[in-house]
């Protein structure tokens, strides 16, 4: 009985080396080890890698410049739109005009501006608010009887004016 046992241990070992191991229930022979139980391999640790200081400095130079650089892109961009709020929608309530894109682009203010006006009015007349129509909207262009389309005059015309009025 032992020796089929031994027969049987013989017989996973020889199994297991074609395998690449130890079969299981099979026994290491001596000087060899059972990969199912022993850890593996350990590699011995990697050298440190030292950074000079230089490129500590670099790298962190390189990171202030992108910072930076993002900032003033930014700023620039809130100029822009403030610029813009006040020379073209300084006529709008504030939160309409917080409402303007986050952004420095011309076209992209413009087509805001327009999408922002078209609120405006539909939330007045949802109010009840009541706009005259003071030309410029209507069918075909055709000016009411009546009324007088303003004549652009120069400074010097409207001095000359006055002084007519006066005496």
């Amino acid at each position: 009985m032992a020796e089929q046992a031994t027969q049987t241990e013989s017989a996973l070992n020889l199994i297991s080396k074609g395998l690449g191991g130890t079969a299981p229930g099979a026994t290491a022979q001596p000087g060899e080890t059972n990969p199912a139980t022993s850890p593996p391999p350990v590699s011995p640790p990697a050298a440190p890698e030292y950074v000079s200081r230089a490129d500590v400095d670099k790298l962190v130079s390189e990171g202030v410049q992108k910072a930076l650089a993002a900032d003033s892109t930014t700023r620039a961009d809130e100029n822009v739109r403030e610029r813009f709020i006040r020379e073209k929608m300084a006529d709008l309530p504030l939160i309409y005009q917080q409402s303007l894109a986050k952004n420095g682009d011309p076209k992209q203010l413009a087509q805001d501006e327009q999408r922002i006006r078209e609120q405006y009015k539909a939330d007045f007349k949802k109010g009840g608010g009541v706009t005259n129509d003071i030309g410029g909207n209507r069918a075909g262009g055709a000016i009411p009887p009546g009324q007088v389309v303003g004549v652009q005059r120069s400074a010097v015309e409207n001095i000359a004016e006055g002084l007519k009025r006066k005496n």
